[in-house]
């Protein structure tokens, strides 16, 4: 993947991670404050940002697929070093005071399950699909990365069928994790990927429309139905991502978007203890001013998180392929 496509990538990122914490900022505060959520935010940013990250993974797990076996290695070393010490920032920040906090062993594996560890105030749950949808892609490596597009089709018709007959709580879908309804973005993007030079090739204005008008017929099938609904924004945010990556290159969204998957881990326990120290000391204090300070102590101290946790991926990274590049060499060099 050239550095330019790279860099449009992680601009989008730092776009749907900004538009999470916006979402949980506001809707945080809300609840603080006993207002309702909605009338403040009617766009449900939240939604709109783990739709995008699903489709840029799905999008960049398909270039992935040439890491062979070392795939799934890579993927859990991207996920869980992360995931760990963000459970460990949890603690220091909200488990001294937040009385229902507790550390169970089952949610450090990120397994599907039907009840999350909500005490830990991270938004884990779409970690869960996130592992789901490496081993399907870690499935297509071991079969032949040119079976791609035969099983993503299958996959979707599969997620088709078993909609129309079983309710699957998105946040806790457990054993049907693999046939939730939001899978259709990861799958969308790694379609997507596949087809990428046929897709690039189409009038750049008529595109852009395109992919405008079907995000607007997706919010409309809302009201009818939610399957139609995120097929249709999955098909938008697809061709969205095939025409922004390799255009949209803004370096300081690109920082932000290197930084995301920290900012997205720990920006509610940062709000959370705000939050809880702010109207302790000041129980008058009006929404706008809440909001406000909610926001700065999350967003600085989510990156702060970001960079340390994108700094200790790089160099365990580092280190898993110089362990891989020795374990090559020594039979060799015995030999």
């Amino acid at each position: 993947m050239t550095k330019t496509r790279l860099d449009g990538l992680q601009s989008l990122r730092g776009i749907a991670a900004l538009a999470v914490l916006v979402q949980h900022i506001n809707f945080y505060v809300c609840s603080a404050k006993q207002v309702d959520y909605h009338h403040s935010l009617p766009i449900d940013l939240g939604s709109i940002g783990v739709e995008i990250f699903f489709v840029i993974s799905g999008f960049v797990m398909a270039g992935c697929m040439s890491q062979g076996k070392a795939f799934i290695w890579n993927r859990a070393l991207r996920i869980y070093p992360g995931f760990w010490l963000a459970i460990v920032v949890s603690f220091c920040l909200v488990g001294w005071w937040f009385p229902i906090w507790k550390f169970d062993w089952f949610s450090t594996s990120l397994l599907p399950t039907t009840s999350l560890n909500a005490s830990y105030m991270i938004p884990y749950w779409t970690l869960v699909y996130e592992m789901a949808f490496y081993l399907v892609t870690y499935a297509i490596v071991l079969m032949g990365a040119r079976h791609a597009t035969s099983v993503c089709l299958m996959w979707l018709m599969a997620i088709l069928l078993v909609s129309q007959y079983v309710d699957i709580d998105v946040a806790q879908p457990g054993a049907m994790v693999l046939f939730s309804k939001v899978d259709v973005f990861f799958i969308a993007g790694m379609l997507a990927a596949l087809n990428r030079d046929v897709l690039l090739r189409l009038p750049l204005l008529p595109a852009a429309l395109g992919a405008m008008f079907l995000w607007v017929v997706g919010d409309a099938f809302g009201r009818i139905s939610m399957m139609a609904h995120d097929m249709t924004l999955a098909a938008s945010f697809a061709l969205l991502v095939v025409l922004c990556a390799p255009r949209l290159s803004i370096k300081p969204l690109v920082w932000f978007g290197d930084m995301s998957f920290g900012v997205y881990l720990v920006h509610v326990p940062f709000a959370m203890l705000a939050i809880h120290v702010v109207t302790g000391a000041h129980p008058e204090i009006g929404l706008g001013p809440l909001w406000a300070i909610t926001f700065a102590a999350a967003f600085v101290g989510a990156m702060a998180f970001g960079m340390v946790e994108h700094r200790m991926y790089l160099v365990l990274k580092k280190a898993a392929r110089v362990r891989r590049h020795a374990a090559v060499i020594e039979p060799v060099a015995r030999g």
